[in-house]
């Protein structure tokens, strides 16, 4: 008997469901749904202006859904802005944007 593994036996860390999002009238997600568990990774693939970015602003707070929830580790996030959410480990670091400081000499 082999044992399951660790990852698919826990509840998600991070959950969309059902999240639809825009900017002013422009809906950029409509209804994306996915879920990551502990141990795991996602990637996000698609062409300029598929909505990469703006799950990620959804993600980390930037950017509030227009329907549907955002859940970590169990609890509706959905509402937060995004310093309780980095505050909680959830954040993204735009292309372009350190996250560290340049090293100096």
């Amino acid at each position: 008997m082999t044992a399951a593994h660790p990852a698919v036996d826990t509840a998600p860390l991070l959950e969309l469901d059902g999240v639809s999002a825009g900017y002013a009238s422009f809906r950029a997600l409509f209804d994306v749904s996915f879920s990551v568990r502990p141990q795991t990774a996602l990637a996000l693939l698609g062409s300029n202006g598929s909505g990469k970015t703006t799950v990620a602003r959804v993600c980390s707070g930037l950017l509030r859904p227009s329907a549907g929830h955002v859940r970590f580790d169990g609890a509706d996030v959905t509402r937060l802005q995004a310093c309780p959410l980095a505050r909680l480990g959830v954040t993204h670091a735009p292309e372009g944007q350190s996250a560290f400081a340049s090293p100096t000499g």
